[in-house]
């Protein structure tokens, strides 16, 4: 029996898209990306390890302290759950403060702004829900499987014929 870390690694995926729609309160703003499954080196090998490259995006840091423990929860109960041999590592880097504009300055360039474009200018949009901008913000996970059962042979006889053929 074996733990294979590729359907472990699947399972924290799906987990994880569930941490802003049902643990972040509406009005909250969080943002968490898998940017990254990377598994094995070939087709036929249970690889012994996966890594998720993740990307998360908040507004203020209680929120973002509430997504990193959501996301450290959702990895180790994955993790128990598949009977993993080991607990998973975790490891935080590209950590910024958050931006935290000066209130003198924000009005010295707001009044600027709005002498030069106007007091009903959109440049000062309101923060909108990243919920109305899901139609924008499709991301396109593209996935190489093996074929199974499917010999790709070449024969010296026909020039390659027999490998175009099983390849279809």
């Amino acid at each position: 029996m074996s733990v294979d870390p590729v359907v472990l690694a699947s399972s924290i995926v799906l987990r994880l898209q569930s941490t802003v729609s049902r643990e972040t309160k509406p009005g909250d703003f969080a943002v968490v990306t898998v940017g990254a499954l990377n598994a094995g080196a070939t087709s036929n090998i249970v690889p012994d390890r996966a890594t998720l490259l993740l990307n998360i995006r908040t507004y203020d840091a209680p929120v973002r302290a509430s997504v990193l423990a959501a996301i450290e929860r959702i990895v180790k109960g994955e993790c128990c759950a598949a009977g993993s041999p080991q607990d998973p590592d975790f490891e935080y880097y590209d950590q910024f403060s958050l931006t935290s504009n000066d209130a003198a300055v924000t009005e010295k360039v707001r009044a600027a702004f709005s002498a030069h474009f106007g007091a009903d200018s959109p440049l000062f949009a309101p923060v909108i829900d990243p919920a109305l901008s899901i139609g924008v913000q499709t991301h396109v996970v593209a996935a190489v499987l093996p074929v199974h059962g499917r010999r790709n042979t070449v024969s010296p006889d026909d020039g390659g014929a027999s490998r175009r053929r099983s390849m279809r």
